[in-house]
Parts: C-alpha cells; structure tokens; sequence
C-alpha cells in the first residue's frame, strides 16, 4: 500500500510539471515544444482542444523517457 501512494504521488508530480510547464509556454512562449502545443491549441482549439497541450506533453516526456532509457539500458549491455 505504501509504495502504491508514493507512486501516486510521484504521478501527481510529474503532471503538475507538465501541466507547470504549459503554463509558462502560455505565459511566456518560447522556442520549446510545449510552446508548440499551446500554439496549436491557439490555432486551432476546435481540432486542437485545451486538454491537448498537456496531453501531448505528457506523452512526449513518457516517450522520451522510455527511448532513452532504453538505449542506455543496451548500451550499457553491449559495452
């Protein structure tokens, strides 16, 4: 039970950075993929709706993460 709530609450964090992180893309856009997505959810919000930037990054930080992981991982193996 314990390692069941602090993986919920490591889940929690992860998407409050995410969620941190489109907020600072709508205040202050940059050149940066999350600016990306706020700005296709500005240009198209009928085909791009709001749950979609933070959706989007979520999936590209676990994407990321799991490629990444995973090539250090063989890597690793093979040196």
């Amino acid at each position: 039970e314990e390692l069941q709530n602090q993986i919920a609450r490591e889940v929690n964090e992860f998407a409050t950075f995410c969620e941190n992180q489109i907020a600072r893309a709508k205040a202050h856009p940059g050149d940066d993929l999350a600016s990306e997505f706020v700005r296709f959810n500005q240009d198209d919000p009928e085909h791009f709706p709001d749950i979609m930037p933070y959706s989007y990054m979520i999936n590209f930080m676990f994407a990321g993460h799991e490629t990444t992981t995973s090539a250090a991982a063989s890597m690793f193996r093979f040196l």
